[in-house]
């Protein structure tokens, strides 16, 4: 037992190098992307699939949800056929500063906060040291790889669906070896119905490795896993039912203002 501990201790002492110099990277990086926030001549629109994040965005707070937008070609119904989740998640942002530069900066900052929590929640249920946990933090979230590939290429919807894997996983790990309750089902839900409106391909993982989960849990949990994932598409409903017809009827629906 002595010779684990202290073989898990050398081991993440060995794993703050990478976690530091990760860490230097995504500060570099940040200060770099800030360019978006004094240099006018830079703007997020030019990153990637950011022109078009940010028109659903503006279209959101001009519009509403799921209502016909009719200055875009002959109109369509905003949401119809892409999911909505980062969009919930950064409206109150963009409300607040009203530009659109600050909003997206500091959106995958708040993203980034909420993936360090998702993953010390994955780590304390995983048993993992907190050095690991912030490794793995750093390895999943702001390896140099995934920087360039969410910011400089507009990707922050899947970003977000990522966050809000990792906290299924992290929920699910609480499943496998405590006795659940009415707190765990409702943080089960909730994460399960943002999932769901967050990306289409990250939420059918989420929901195949929540029915792998039955396998290795009690009765007990079986019951209660069932019931959120139920309920999740109850209440994610109003998005996916008229997101499954669009998505049958494609292209034949997707410009229209009736």
């Amino acid at each position: 037992m002595n010779i684990d501990g202290k073989l898990n201790g050398s081991l993440d002492r060995w794993l703050l190098i990478p976690l530091i110099g990760t860490i230097i990277i995504l500060i570099i990086k940040l200060i770099a992307f800030s360019e978006v926030l004094y240099q006018k001549s830079v703007s997020v629109i030019n990153l990637g699939d950011m022109t078009m994040h940010t028109s659903f965005l503006f279209f959101l707070s001009e519009y509403g949800f799921h209502n016909i937008v009719p200055t875009w070609y002959d109109g369509f119904k905003l949401f119809h056929l892409y999911t909505p989740g980062w969009y919930f998640f950064t409206l109150p942002i963009y409300r607040f500063f009203s530009d659109i530069n600050l909003t997206i900066f500091v959106s995958y900052i708040v993203m980034l906060l909420f993936g360090l929590i998702a993953s010390l929640l994955l780590g304390k249920y995983r048993n993992l040291s907190i050095t690991k946990s912030l490794v793995f933090f750093a390895l999943f979230f702001i390896n140099p790889i995934t920087i360039d590939y969410i910011f400089s290429n507009g990707r922050f919807p899947e970003f977000f669906a990522w966050i809000i894997f990792i906290f299924l996983l992290a929920i699910l790990g609480f499943y496998e070896h405590n006795n659940s309750n009415k707190y765990s089902l409702i943080f089960l839900t909730m994460t399960l119905s943002i999932l769901i409106l967050s990306h289409p391909y990250v939420s059918v993982l989420g929901l195949f490795l929540t029915f792998l989960t039955l396998l290795i849990v009690r009765k007990q949990n079986k019951y209660n896993i069932i019931l959120a994932v139920i309920l999740s598409i109850i209440l994610t409903s109003f998005w996916w039912t008229p997101f499954l017809q669009g998505f049958l009827s494609f292209p034949t629906e997707v410009i229209q203002i009736t």
